[in-house]
């Protein structure tokens, strides 16, 4: 990668239409790195919206579900060409495998790095299902909120990184300010994250070694 431009990222996550933490995280990292020249970031939505005149068909579930599914797959397909890392907030369960697992599949096929920000029901959605772990163990590098987060990943023999939630005070603070040089600690965590990523082994190199 040419170290003289800007790491191209993009954020796959909830946009705030869909209240919840991996929204407001996802909005107040967006705010924090605006402007900022050693990257170029952009959120990739789980939940695009359908085409108009499919709109009021999104009022029934099955539906919605599958009209998203419809426009968040083309949307990486066009997004993935274009960037660097992929950052994705990654949630348990069956949101894991309709919304993470194809940001990360994707970005395979497209030679990407990934990062996957975990921030579900570590325990029991791990041990439970073997092809989450899998992906996971495959991933350039794995982001926790907490400690606790941590320690889940370290008893499945899953190393993370612990990168704090970006406190509300820190979104966009001005240079030279306390909030800027707090901004700046809790940032560092994601960056060394993102240089792990970065500087990974690609994906090809890391499958044959997965168990």
């Amino acid at each position: 990668m040419d170290t003289q431009r800007p790491i191209r990222i993009r954020l796959i996550a909830p946009t705030l239409q869909i209240p919840g933490g991996h929204a407001v995280q996802a909005a107040r990292l967006l705010a924090a790195w605006r402007g900022d020249g050693t990257v170029q970031v952009r959120l990739v939505p789980i939940n695009p919206p359908p085409p108009a005149p499919f709109a009021a068909l999104s009022a029934v579930k099955i539906v919605r579900t599958a009209l998203t599914q419809l426009c968040y797959w083309p949307s990486l397909l066009r997004e993935m060409p274009t960037l660097d890392v992929v950052h994705v907030f990654t949630p348990s369960n069956g949101s894991f495998f309709r919304s993470s697992l194809p940001a990360i599949l994707v970005a395979w096929l497209h030679g990407k790095r990934v990062i996957v920000n975990y921030r579900g029901d570590g325990r029991e959605h791990l041990s439970r299902s073997r092809l989450t772990r899998r992906v996971m163990r495959s991933v350039d590098v794995i982001a926790v909120p907490s400690g606790y987060f941590a320690e889940i990943f370290r008893e499945l023999n899953l190393q993370s990184h612990v990168v704090p939630n970006i406190c509300r005070s820190c979104g966009v603070p001005l240079p030279g300010t306390r909030s800027h040089r707090a901004a700046l600690h809790l940032h560092a965590p994601l960056r060394t994250a993102l240089q792990r990523a970065v500087h990974a082994p690609c994906f090809c190199a890391r499958a044959s070694t997965l168990p």
